[in-house]
């Protein structure tokens, strides 16, 4: 019996990866979570999401990066709740971004990691060649449905990356460049270098995101399975 494909939307096409997605990190979370009452995923992009990635490198060839303001916060709170769990989806690969993700998590355990080299979908309509676009119905059905449209949110600073599913999506400002001021390449002034620095501490938006599911967890939500995150959003 042949397995019948996944369509792919008009304007979308699978890129060339070297591996399909491993299920070992979900079937291990799905394990320990209650299987009748999963937790709402959260699904976080990197760059120009939660953190900042310059072009420059340290002297052991990796990118100097920042964390966005209020990562912490959030993620320790996420972390806690009875209602949510994380993931991350980057459109980088793993090579450039694990040490990012390790300095972000810690020892905290995710339900997924998902980046360019284990599933990605090449963006035709993307403005350069390495675009992409994020597709949910691929965790969701890897996931069994586990996962589905009412309990999963997609973080991102693109908009044409998360614009298959837009009711499940959380769009927030980019931080890409603001929070590492590369003076060198910039030719900032210092005055100007002072002027970014003042815009990252100013940078409220996992602040406000985290007050946005402090809401969702107090409007008792996952009482009823009638209930739908993307009510929320």
């Amino acid at each position: 019996m042949t397995k019948q494909k996944q369509k792919t939307p008009k304007n979308v096409k699978r890129s060339i990866v070297r591996a399909t997605f491993r299920q070992t990190t979900l079937q291990k979370y799905k394990r320990m979570a209650d299987p009748k009452h999963p937790k709402i995923l959260v699904l976080f992009d990197l760059n120009g999401t939660l953190i900042d990635r310059s072009k420059e490198r340290n002297k052991y060839g990796k990118q100097i990066y920042k964390i966005r303001p209020g990562w912490k916060t959030l993620v320790n709170y996420l972390s806690k709740s009875q209602l949510f769990c994380v993931g991350l989806w980057t459109s980088a690969m793993r090579h450039n971004m694990i040490h990012i993700v390790n300095k972000l998590l810690g020892k905290r355990r995710i339900a997924c990691f998902l980046h360019r080299g284990n599933v990605c979908l090449k963006d035709e309509m993307g403005k350069e060649e390495w675009s992409t676009v994020k597709d949910l119905r691929f965790i969701w059905k890897k996931s069994g449905d586990y996962w589905n449209e009412r309990n999963t949110i997609i973080v991102d600073d693109t908009p044409s990356k998360v614009r298959l599913q837009p009711e499940n999506a959380i769009r927030i400002p980019s931080c890409k460049g603001k929070l590492c001021v590369n003076v060198s390449e910039t030719k900032c002034s210092e005055l100007q270098t002072m002027i970014h620095k003042s815009e990252a501490l100013k940078d409220n938006a996992l602040f406000e995101l985290l007050a946005k599911f402090q809401e969702i967890e107090s409007s008792n939500f996952g009482q009823s399975d009638a209930n739908d995150v993307r009510k929320f959003l």
